[in-house]
């Protein structure tokens, strides 16, 4: 058992030593946050459209939040949320900052904290976690996992949200 826990402590120093890999590397990830950032823009423009070139057809978005001290969890398939976002009311502006951006082989996987802002008020806050495949040279999300905080939302390092 000592030998294993070595083995696994060695192989996560030397993963997290490692230098920046090459340029490329950090053009993937670029551009798989660009994914997420067109999720966000088809949610503020209410485009159904837009959304579906980003999110995987059967993918799901599973949603936490904390009632009475327990977890509830809720699951949207894809194909919901895009239609939500294409009939959603009033104005939504979701934010993230500090993203932790994982990519490997055709995969990737980020980490945001953010916040979701509707008609220009505070609605909830909390960590979105993206699951991406790359599919005929574009990202797509194949699943998004989030928490949604009501309460206690930090100011975000963004600033406030800016006026239209």
């Amino acid at each position: 058992m000592f030998r294993f826990i070595m083995a696994c402590l060695i192989l996560t120093m030397g993963i997290f030593s490692l230098p920046n890999a090459s340029l490329a590397e950090g053009e993937e990830e670029a551009a798989a946050l660009k994914a997420i950032e067109t999720l966000f823009e088809a949610m503020n423009r209410h485009d159904a459209e837009l959304a579906s070139t980003v999110l995987m057809e059967d993918g799901l978005l599973r949603s936490t939040r904390e009632k009475d001290g327990e977890i509830i969890i809720q699951t949207t398939s894809h194909e919901s949320l895009i239609a939500a976002i294409g009939s959603g009311g009033g104005v939504w502006v979701e934010r993230y900052w500090d993203p932790i951006v994982f990519v490997s082989s055709g995969i990737a996987m980020i980490w945001v904290n953010y916040d979701f802002h509707v008609d220009g008020k505070l609605s909830h806050c909390g960590i979105d976690l993206f699951s991406m495949v790359k599919q005929e040279s574009h990202w797509k999300i194949s699943s998004i996992m989030d928490t949604r905080e009501v309460d206690g939302c930090e100011d975000s390092p963004l600033g406030p949200l800016a006026a239209d």
